[in-house]
């Protein structure tokens, strides 16, 4: 939710009175997520079946907002987000996977990909089905 504050009035003794207005992001960004397994013996398995990421997509440039994962690290966690915050889907993964590829050398590598891919796919049959 986005707050707005406007500047409303005068007030009966000449103060300017503001009002707040809420705008709802809901028609303008959706929440995608993929999935995939994890390697067998990392801490994670422990915690969840399998990796979720999601993403909280601008819908008119396809701009990741917000980025989350079931990763057990929250160091590796926020690296993660850092790397996805801020790109366009619709620049295609492949410069986001290429800095996962050579920035995070852990057992889940190969998991943390295949979800983005997962969750790439989601946004591209929405955004698709959304042209017609």
């Amino acid at each position: 939710m986005i707050i707005f504050v406007e500047k409303n009035r005068m007030d009966t003794l000449g103060f300017i009175v503001y009002i707040m207005r809420e705008e709802s992001r809901m028609a303008k960004t959706v929440i995608f997520a993929g999935h995939a397994k994890f390697p067998q013996g990392m801490a994670a398995n422990k915690l969840f079946d399998a990796l979720a990421v999601t993403a909280e997509v601008d819908l008119k440039y396809g701009v990741i907002i917000r980025f989350t994962s079931t990763l057990a690290s929250l160091n590796t966690q926020r690296y993660i987000e850092n790397i996805m915050v801020g790109h366009s889907l619709l620049d295609g993964l492949d410069p986001v996977l290429e800095e996962i590829r050579k920035g995070y050398h852990g057992k889940a590598q190969q998991a943390i990909i295949a979800a983005i891919k997962d969750l790439y796919s989601q946004f591209m049959n929405y955004y698709e089905n959304a042209k017609k």
